[in-house]
């Protein structure tokens, strides 16, 4: 990955917050969570892929996709990458 590919946290929290303030309000914890993070992934998608170069965007989507089915038990990376 090209070392220019860096982000700050203070960038890293600054969108974070942002995602918080768009995420629709939900009543339940579960439901607010889900909501937190689809907000989150959708804002740092968009974000992220402001400073990609056009050869790595597919790359990067492919990885975000992956981690995201993963942490959703919907798919086993160690199978994937087998």
């Amino acid at each position: 990955v090209d070392p220019m590919y860096q982000f700050s946290l203070d960038w890293f929290i600054i969108q974070f917050n942002r995602s918080i303030e768009m995420a629709e309000a939900k009543d339940a914890k579960d439901e607010r969570f889900a909501e937190l993070f689809r907000s989150f992934v959708k804002l740092l998608f968009i974000m992220v892929c402001r400073g990609l170069f056009e050869k790595d965007k597919l790359l990067y989507s492919v990885m975000l996709t992956f981690k995201c089915q993963e942490m959703e038990k919907e798919l086993k990376l160690n199978e994937v990458m087998a």
